[in-house]
């Protein structure tokens, strides 16, 4: 019976946590944490986790693996390559500067031995896609800063659970062991990267080999996400999530059938899993051990959210390209994951039997921090990006041929986020390959305008060669909203028609011949400044 109630609430707070989401400007973890506490243990209890404890331990780990996962696959190569030494220096710092600051707060403050006060700063370095990618889908940034956000944390996650899970190991030995310790160190960096690297290759093979249809796809990857996670863990304790970020990144930069559709696929997928994460972790809190943190707990967030972060972030990206704006805005947004607060947990059996320590305790100050990371933060991230100067507007192409290619060029040039919509497999792969996010489909359908984001695009330029296309797909865009449209026009005699509907309709023709008399007009009047300077130079000689 628990365990249908809980199955029950926790598939309606998802349901009702995305819908409100898509419709107000405040990420979905917010509303999923709100209503994992109102059905957990600090409220009505629909969820009561200590009767589906086993559940909670078995699917927890699977499903922020197919989140880390399907973070990793939309993470550009190129993009890494760009803000690659910010991130760097970021996640280095993330460890170090947040092991530094939570050791210190926790043990003065919550009164943790020092070993336990050093897991508890490495566990809370975990920003991670949970959080980050719901907020990037809310929060258009600029490329760069995207980037460095979306990177760091992806790659923060494993390292930060890792450290964790190290630093308890020396919290329980006597004496120190070199051997014990590198071992620990490298084993789950080596099996992970080797079990995502073989994840990723059969991947590859299957899809390009059998043939599989558009399901059979998201179906062959998603198996073999959570194989590959599930004997990496075997091999050795959170290697599954390098071996998560390795699979991911190799297989979201490769080109691949049915790329979209998986896409679409695990868009839903993470989607359903995100409210199950959340609302568990949010349910399973101790309301006694939450309530003895007050208010000292405030002060605890504000040590990391004030003095680790901004330290983090302003010696993190010393020499990098991003702005001073950007940089702020990354000091002032970084809310903390999921991955933290589920290897709490098991961190805090361990406390509790070998410290004595209160591990309830310690669970509810990782969760109350994440929370207040969350509820504070995610919301006023669309404000700041606005008062910041750091959002990027968007824009939809629709047509990825040369001229199109070339539209998405210049518009990137000028700070927008390029979507191309096309249905030629190798002009997808082209644009991939440029870094754009490339939808396949056919413009003209409503269904596929909607998944390239048309709704929230600041223009939508219709370039394929065909006009009878593009007036079709200018008619479909001006019935979805008041978004301009600037369309091609090949035939001359079509622009009356194109501009009747709403469209800024350009003709190449009379494009190229307006050019050449401009240019014309510009090189006569430039000649005749020549001639007139030559003729006062004369007049000045003979007087």
């Amino acid at each position: 019976m628990e365990f249908y109630v809980a199955t029950a609430a926790i598939a309606l707070i998802t349901m009702f946590g995305n819908l409100v989401a898509n419709r107000f400007p405040v990420p979905v973890p917010v509303w999923l944490l709100a209503g994992g506490l109102l059905v957990g243990d600090v409220g009505f209890g629909f969820v009561a986790t200590s009767g589906i404890a086993q559940l909670i331990d078995l699917m927890l780990p699977v499903a922020v693996a197919i989140i880390v996962f399907e973070g990793s696959a939309l993470l550009g190569v190129r993009v890494l390559r760009e803000v690659g030494s910010a991130v760097r220096n970021i996640v280095a710092l993330d460890v170090i500067v947040n092991i530094a600051v939570g050791s210190l707060v926790a043990h003065y403050l919550l009164d943790f031995r020092w070993s336990v006060a050093a897991m508890f700063g490495a566990l809370l370095s975990v920003t991670g896609p949970s959080v980050i990618g719901p907020l990037l889908r809310t929060v258009p940034l600029r490329s760069r800063l995207r980037g460095v956000l979306e990177a760091e944390s992806i790659i923060i996650d494993p390292i930060g659970a890792i450290v964790t899970l190290l630093l308890l190991d020396f919290a329980l030995i006597d004496r120190f062991d070199a051997f014990h310790t590198t071992y620990r160190v490298l084993a789950p960096f080596g099996i992970g990267v080797a079990a995502g690297l073989l994840g990723a290759v059969l991947v590859i093979a299957a899809l390009r080999r059998l043939k599989v249809s558009r399901d059979e796809a998201s179906l062959v990857t998603a198996g073999m996400v959570v194989a590959t996670f599930s004997l990496s863990e075997v091999a050795a304790t959170e290697s599954g999530l390098v071996a998560m970020v390795v699979m991911g990144i190799i297989v979201g930069n490769v080109p691949l059938p049915h790329r979209e559709s998986q896409h679409e696929f695990y868009r839903v997928l993470v989607g359903f899993l995100l409210g199950f994460v959340y609302v568990l972790l949010a349910a399973r809190v101790n309301p006694d051990a939450l309530a003895e943190l007050w208010p000292v707990g405030i002060l605890v967030y504000l040590a990391f959210a004030l003095i680790a972060r901004p330290i983090i972030i302003g010696l993190g990206t010393i020499g990098s390209s991003l702005t001073w704006r950007e940089r702020a805005y990354a000091m002032l947004v970084a809310p903390r994951g999921v991955v933290a607060a589920g290897l709490a947990a098991v961190v805090a059996v361990t406390v509790s039997e070998q410290f004595g320590s209160d591990g309830e305790k310690f669970v509810a100050a990782v969760f109350l921090v994440i929370a207040l990371s969350i509820s504070i933060q995610m919301p006023l991230a669309r404000w700041l990006s606005a008062k910041l100067g750091v959002m990027q507007g968007s824009a939809v192409v629709i047509g990825g041929g040369r001229v199109g290619m070339a539209v998405a060029n210049r518009l990137e040039q000028r700070g927008l986020t390029v979507v191309i919509v096309d249905v030629e497999q190798a002009r997808l792969e082209q644009a991939r390959a440029a870094g754009y996010r490339a939808i396949a489909g056919d413009g003209r359908d409503q269904e596929v305008l909607e998944r390239a984001g048309i709704s929230k695009a600041d223009a939508v330029y219709a370039v394929s060669g065909d006009d009878a296309t593009n007036l079709l797909i200018t008619s479909l865009v001006a019935e979805m909203g008041d978004i301009p449209v600037f369309t091609r026009v090949r035939d001359s005699a079509n622009t009356r028609a194109f501009r009747r509907i709403g469209g800024h309709a350009v003709n190449p023709a009379e494009s190229v011949a307006d050019s050449l008399l401009d240019a014309t007009d510009r090189d006569m009047a430039r000649r005749e400044r020549l001639a007139a300077e030559q003729r006062r130079r004369e007049r000045e000689r003979t007087t």
